[in-house]
């Protein structure tokens, strides 16, 4: 099993793992669900810093549940610290998904021709 680095907490994370990549795409379901109404109020809004800091604070609320959801209860805080970091949360799904487009990548890459 291969591992991944989020924040300060090393995971066990293989992007070739079919079960992870389920788990994976489980939570951003979830993840996008939980967005719609967080960015549906911030639209309607009038957009000053504190409809922004409220749209943040959705955002990493969402991430962290996405992490916990990923690797176990208390891996967001773990990984990220008890108070949320916008750079942070969004730094962890940049994280899981340069590492499953790297993978994508590599594997189209060895595919037959007749397969891409």
């Amino acid at each position: 099993m291969k591992n991944i680095t989020i924040g300060k907490e090393t995971f066990p994370f293989d992007a070739a793992d079919l079960a992870a990549r389920k788990k994976y795409c489980d939570a951003l379901d979830q993840y996008i669900e939980a967005a719609k109404p967080i960015d549906a109020k911030y639209e309607a809004s009038d957009k000053k810093q504190r409809d922004l800091l409220e749209q943040f604070e959705g955002i990493c609320r969402e991430a962290y549940a996405f992490i916990d959801k990923m690797f176990g209860e208390g891996a967001a805080i773990r990984a990220l610290g008890e108070n949320y970091n916008i750079d942070a949360c969004i730094g962890a799904f940049e994280t899981l998904n340069v590492a499953i487009n790297e993978h994508d990548n590599n594997l189209i890459e060895k595919l037959p021709k007749k397969v891409k």
